[in-house]
């Protein structure tokens, strides 16, 4: 009787061990199945999962640890400023550039003309409100592709003072939108400073782009583009102006296209605002002369605003 009770106690031991090794292998199971499955999601995430106000030399170091090529490197970086800005950035067909994405603005550089091919940025109220002022400190210290853009040291635009340069250092994003931001001397290096006529730079050109701060202060955040335009009808070769001092190469633009857009889903979503300023434009001028439409600024530089 003893012995029978035996046996049966040591059946029902290895009953209870197998059930819990069976249980146990099934856990591991499940458990492997959804870490798989989160890895697989998660892994190409983690590549974005980074501060959106990182600049563009902390990307590439993330991107060179992960063995991904330059393509890669742009496609990240545009997914990262398109989340921030809440619309696309500009696209061009044949780039000769890289994407640069930095905390206050992103722009496609060109190695040949030495001009971004366009520049974006939004204009938040908080980056200038109380609107101190700042130095127009020239400089290429933290551009990330100096070779690709005209030069500081020395100085591309050469002139010593306001009136006898040969032409403006038109900024794209501008200083006065950005004064109050801990990063605002990043729009003073040279990858998005534009050659810019005075007479542009000084009046049609700062009209919109007070425009654009009067948006932000009645509660909305404009999404900004600056693309070069290089052929314009009403403006002769002799009529840009030129770098007398640079000792490269390069192509000044015959225009600019200045469009303000709004984050999707905003009141202002489904607006757009466009104008195309030449190099003849007087100081005098109002930038709403020269207002025209999306389609009209996309067939002359040969950029996709959409």
């Amino acid at each position: 009787m003893k012995k029978h009770q035996d046996e049966l106690k040591r059946s029902r031991f290895h009953n209870n061990v197998a059930k819990w090794v069976g249980i146990g292998i099934a856990l591991f199971l499940i458990f492997a199945a959804l870490f798989g499955a989160a890895t697989a999601t998660a892994e190409p995430l983690k590549m974005v999962r980074f501060n959106r106000q990182e600049t563009n030399e902390n990307v590439a170091q993330l991107l060179e640890r992960q063995k991904i090529d330059g393509h890669r490197m742009d496609e990240l970086s545009r997914v990262v400023a398109e989340s921030q800005y809440g619309r696309s950035l500009p696209r061009v067909k044949v780039p000769h550039g890289p994407l640069v994405c930095r905390e206050l603005f992103a722009y496609r550089a060109n190695g040949k003309t030495k001009q971004p091919d366009w520049v974006a940025y939004i204009v938040a109220l908080e980056r200038f409100d109380n609107h101190p002022q700042r130095r127009r400190n020239w400089h290429n210290a933290s551009c990330v592709y100096p070779e690709l853009v005209l030069e500081s040291r020395p100085d591309d635009f050469g002139g010593t003072s306001e009136t006898d340069r040969p032409s403006d250092r038109g900024h794209t994003n501008p200083l006065a939108s950005v004064s109050s931001h801990p990063a605002w001397a990043s729009v003073n290096e040279y990858g998005t400073i534009v050659i810019q006529s005075p007479g542009a730079n000084r009046g049609p050109v700062l009209g919109w782009e007070e425009s654009n701060r009067d948006f932000a202060r009645n509660g909305h955040t404009p999404f900004c583009v600056v693309v070069p335009i290089y052929d314009h009808p009403d403006v002769e070769p002799e009529q840009v102006p030129e770098l007398t001092h640079a000792d490269e190469g390069y192509t000044a633009p015959e225009a600019f296209g200045l469009v303000s857009r709004f984050p999707r889903g905003s009141d202002l979503a489904d607006s757009v605002y466009c104008y195309i300023v030449p190099q003849t434009a007087k100081q005098t001028d109002n930038f709403r002369t020269f207002a025209t439409s999306l389609e009209a600024v996309e067939e002359m530089s040969g950029v996709d605003l959409r």
